[in-house]
């Protein structure tokens, strides 16, 4: 027992710096620091899983999956590793070895670790947004009317979502998390942005520039830019859940740069209240929402660049 975790040891290793080379979520191979040696993780960890488990039918299944390979070229597979019926033979007790799977799997377990956790934080990270709450709401401790109250969401509330269950968002508090019933919400801006200030869509990389002017009450958007034919934009008002619909574009140049852009304005009759507005635009199949305050009555031109 004890020769076949030597082994496991000098193949894995213990004394290597545990820092990500590569961290691809699309692949299962990640990498020690120098780039030299990658790592199958969705073969390591159902390993790791199966030795904890005393799963030997999945090891025995696991015999032939690639785990290892060097920047040569060459690859190994888990039984070239454990030698033959070495899997087997680790499923026994032997109350004398003091190697724990900690130990014997070493820098593979702990780059596995740091790539599992990027990922996840990627994939959090990327299908995020927020909804508003319609009526006053239990926020609650899981996803169901008999899971317990933890607080309530007033009506109104801007809340970010971090994942869905059946029809309940999972939202993110101060600390921790709370369920919310999906159907007492309506789609809310992604951010809530400055009129007085230029703001850069991180999820686009569009420009949203504001100029409001004295007089009479309107909002058109400007699209420019090398992508303003790949654009689409919606102007929601406030605590309406349908976009106003486009009385039409026109297609103009700037006279200072000779540059083209797309004039999008609104029926002329069209009521403009204060309140919060929110833009919808979407560029290469990503979708942003964002949320300003309009607080004061003018002529508001709104330019969205996207090159």
């Amino acid at each position: 027992m004890l020769k076949y975790l030597s082994m496991l040891l000098l193949i894995f290793g213990t004394t290597a710096t545990t820092v990500l080379a590569q961290s691809d979520s699309d692949t299962p191979w990640h990498s020690n620091r120098d780039g030299t040696v990658e790592y199958n993780c969705d073969v390591v960890n159902a390993t790791l899983s199966a030795l904890a488990d005393g799963d030997q039918q999945t090891l025995m299944d696991l015999r032939y999956e690639q785990i290892i390979r060097y920047d040569s070229g060459t690859e190994w597979d888990v039984l070239q590793y454990a030698g033959a019926g070495a899997l087997s033979t680790l499923l026994e007790k032997d109350e004398d070895s003091t190697v724990a799977l900690e130990d014997m799997f070493g820098i593979a377990r702990e780059i596995c670790a740091v790539a599992q956790a990027s990922a996840t934080t990627e994939s959090s990270t990327g299908d995020t947004f927020t909804v508003t709450v319609t009526g006053d709401i239990n926020m609650r401790a899981c996803p169901g009317t008999n899971c317990d109250v933890v607080q309530t969401a007033q009506n109104g509330s801007l809340l970010t979502v971090i994942g869905e269950q059946d029809e309940w968002y999972e939202v993110q508090l101060e600390e921790g998390t709370a369920f919310i019933a999906a159907w007492l919400t309506t789609r809310g801006p992604d951010a809530i942005i400055p009129i007085d200030e230029r703001y850069i869509d991180p999820r686009t990389g569009c420009l949203i520039v504001f100029d409001p002017r004295r007089g009479d009450m309107d909002i058109r958007l400007l699209l420019s830019g090398d992508r303003q034919n790949d654009m689409l934009a919606d102007l929601y008002r406030p605590n309406e859940t349908r976009s106003l619909p486009v009385a039409g574009q026109n297609d103009y140049t700037f006279r200072d740069t000779g540059e083209p852009y797309i004039d999008q304005y609104y029926a002329w009759d069209v009521s403009w209240p204060l309140g919060m507005y929110q833009i919808e635009f979407s560029l290469d199949s990503k979708t942003t929402r964002l949320g300003w305050e309009l607080d004061e009555r003018g002529d508001y031109t709104i330019h969205i660049v996207c090159d």
